[in-house]
This record gives C-alpha cells, sequence and structure tokens, in this order.
C-alpha cells in the first residue's frame, strides 16, 4: 500500500513538472488541429449540444471560431465519458486547453514507460523508455493534439494489473481502453482474459462494470439519446474507411480495399472474422500463459489487432503499438532486440519521409512482424510452463 501511494505520488509530481515546464517555457502547441474537434466537443457539452451532432455542434462553433470549425471535420468514435472526464478543459481559452492537454498526453506517454518497463535491467529500461519518448507517431500524436493515449496508459496499467494482481487496476486498464474503442477493446478483453485466469478476473470485471456505468450516467446527463447518437458516429468513422484517398491509413483491412484486392464490404467482412479469430486465440493464450511474461507480450500484442483491423486507423494511433515493440526489448535477448531496433528503423524511415503507398503496403507488415514476436514469445511463455516438473 506504501509502495502504491508512492508511485502515485511520484506520478503526480512529474505531472505537475511537466505542466510547469510547458507553461513556463511557452511552448508552441498546435491549437487548430486534431485536439480542436475534442474541444469543440467539450465546449458543446457543456453548452448543451447533444453529442456526435456534427452539424449543429460545428453551426454553433462556428461563431466563436470561424476559421477552425469546419463541418467536414471526422466524426468522433470516443464514448462520451471520454469528453465527460475532459469537461474541465471547457473553461479554459483554446491556447491553454491545448497546452494542458499536451502536457497530459506527454505525462501519460511517460507514466506508461514508467509502469511497463518496470523490473527489468536499468540499462535495458533506459533503452526502452527512449523508444518510448522518441517514437515518431508517439511525437507526432502529441504535437497535433490526438487522444489515443489514454489507451497506451491503459495497456500499461493492465500489464501492472496482472503484475501486481490488483483488480482495480485491471479495472481501470479496461475502462481506459474504452475512450478509442476500435483500437483498445481487444486490449481489454485481452487484461479481461488474463485477469480470468489468473483469479481476479470477477473483481476486476465488475469494478470495470461499475466505472463503465458511471461513465454511461455521466453521458446520459449530457445527452439522454447519446447511446443512438454514439452508434451513428461508429458507423460514420467506419465509413470513412471508404476513403481510398487516406494516405496516412495504415491499416490491414484499409490496404485491402485501397489497393483494390477487395472490395470495401468483403475487407470489413475480412477485418470482422479475423478480429473474431484473433480474440479467440487471445483467450486461448490468456489460459495456456500463466506467467507473467506470457501474459505482458498477450496484453502488449493486443494493441496491434486494432491497428490492423480496423478500417479507419491513422499513422499517430500507433502509439497503440508502443508496448508490443517494448516489452519483447524488456525480456528478450540481442536477437530480438535487433529485430525491434529494424522495426523502429522502417518505422522513423516511412514516417518521416512518406514515400507514396508505403503507409498501406509496409505498415501493416511491420506490425504483423511484431504481433508474430510476441506471439511466438507468449507461446514459448506457455510451453516453458508446461515443461516444469510439478513439485
Amino acid at each position: 500500500m506504501i509502495g502504491a501511494f508512492n508511485r502515485s505520488a511520484a506520478f503526480c509530481i512529474l505531472t505537475g513538472t511537466i505542466f510547469a515546464l510547458v507553461f513556463s517555457l511557452q511552448l508552441p502547441v498546435a491549437q487548430d488541429l486534431d485536439f480542436f474537434p475534442v474541444y469543440g466537443q467539450v465546449l458543446g457539452m457543456l453548452n448543451g449540444i447533444p453529442f456526435y451532432n456534427e452539424s449543429q455542434l460545428y453551426e454553433w462553433l462556428s461563431g466563436r471560431f470561424p476559421t477552425l470549425a469546419t463541418a467536414d471535420a471526422p466524426p468522433l468514435a470516443q464514448p462520451p465519458w471520454y469528453f465527460a472526464s475532459l469537461f474541465f478543459l471547457g473553461f479554459f481559452g483554446l491556447p491553454e486547453a491545448a497546452k494542458i492537454w499536451f502536457s497530459l498526453n506527454l505525462s501519460m506517454l511517460i507514466i506508461s514507460a514508467l509502469i511497463i518497463t518496470k523490473g527489468g535491467p536499468l540499462r535495458v529500461r533506459a533503452a526502452a523508455a527512449i523508444i518510448f519518448l522518441t517514437f515518431p507517431p508517439a511525437i507526432g500524436h502529441n504535437v497535433v493534439g490526438q487522444f489515443t493515449m489514454p489507451v497506451l496508459l491503459g495497456t500499461a496499467l493492465g500489464i501492472e494489473g496482472v503484475r501486481s494482481k490488483s483488480p482495480w487496476c485491471c479495472a481501470a486498464a479496461m475502462f481506459l481502453c474504452t475512450y478509442k474503442p476500435h483500437i483498445g477493446l481487444p486490449i481489454a478483453w485481452a487484461i479481461l482474459m488474463v485477469a480470468l485466469f489468473q483469479g481476479i478476473g470477477k473483481s476486476a470485471a465488475l469494478r470495470a462494470l461499475w466505472l463503465l456505468a458511471a461513465g454511461a450516467a455521466l453521458g446520459f446527463l449530457a445527452d439522454s439519446n447519446w447511446l443512438l447518437n454514439y452508434s451513428g458516429a461508429v458507423l460514420r468513422v467506419k465509413n470513412l474507411g471508404q476513403n481510398v484517398s487516406c494516405d496516412t491509413c495504415i491499416s490491414f483491412t484499409y490496404a485491402l480495399s485501397s489497393q483494390e484486392i477487395l472490395t470495401v464490404s468483403s475487407a470489413w467482412i475480412f477485418s470482422m472474422a479475423a478480429g473474431a479469430l484473433t480474440l479467440v486465440a487471445s483467450a486461448w493464450l490468456a489460459y495456456r500463459t500463466p506467467s507473467f511474461k506470457g501474459a505482458a507480450h498477450l496484453i502488449a500484442a493486443s494493441g496491434l489487432i486494432g491497428l490492423l483491423l480496423s478500417p479507419y486507423v491513422r499513422n499517430y494511433d500507433m502509439v497503440a503499438a508502443l508496448p508490443a515493440m517494448v516489452i519483447p526489448f524488456l525480456y528478450h535477448g540481442w536477437r530480438v532486440r535487433t529485430a525491434v531496433v529494424v522495426v523502429l528503423a522502417v518505422i522513423i524511415v516511412i514516417f518521416y519521409d512518406q514515400p507514396r503507398g508505403a503507409y498501406q503496403l509496409v505498415y501493416p507488415t511491420v506490425l504483423t512482424a511484431v504481433a508474430a514476436i510476441n506471439a511466438v514469445s507468449c507461446a514459448g511463455a506457455a510451453r516453458k510452463m508446461r515443461e516444469i516438473p510439478a513439485s
């Protein structure tokens, strides 16, 4: 208990330090990119505009931000408790709110790195932390004000919850993974499966349901029709995958349709079928892998499922792939670490050079390779556990 309190206090001090640095150094933080739709939704919520009603929202926003509010902005697929938890941003002007969001994203990135690398050798842990801080999609994510970082923090908390066998930690992890559901739900499923087979799953699931119920209640307070409106928003986001001009989309499903290997509807059916199979495989591996290292590999690799199979996933969402690259780096020898470094090099070159078609062809291949590294490691951990003689 004392150790957990000390870690929480340290994380609070770290976050406060980051806030102080961002505001005192007057860092130029983007206000008019990906952060603005979230900020606009929070403002709309505080002013009685229903969730996911983009036309009404942007008509209202155009009076306050005529150069920023555009009705053709992509719909948001975040659940209402995402916006409800950020209500405080609406009490600040856009420049200050953007700096707060930048500080929160940077804090979540660093805290996730500290949690995931916990227990590793200091030299390897430092190298893994450098991977987190210099990962190009993570840098770009924070610069434009994207909103995938809570899923990364949820993955980290899930790994820590399994390590410490904490139901509350697992519950908080699953709840955070719902903040961007098309990426986070496979991670939440893996956390739940691992927790169930390690004896804390029922308690964790019950606590997660309480958190979701509280979030849903906040949503109903703000908009009594949010459930119906949210379903429509999710379908609109799915349909964005039909836009073959998305140069920074990275999923395997999108590659199949954009390269005309499959029709859009066939690619969607493929992604649903493949997703169901991977969830079954995830449950099986959770059952066969009771060791912590195997479970950590499984939870980390689950972040790749949404990246590979969702019809609309962009390059900055690859922050969810960080655990799947860092966990093998922590727990394996130089061969696996070399493979991870090669993967990082490919990602860096493509991210900054952006050759035409590379996102749709190379990134799915690279992410599949990372998934394979984790799957083999997880299966290896299961095999080693079976080889240990019973005492």
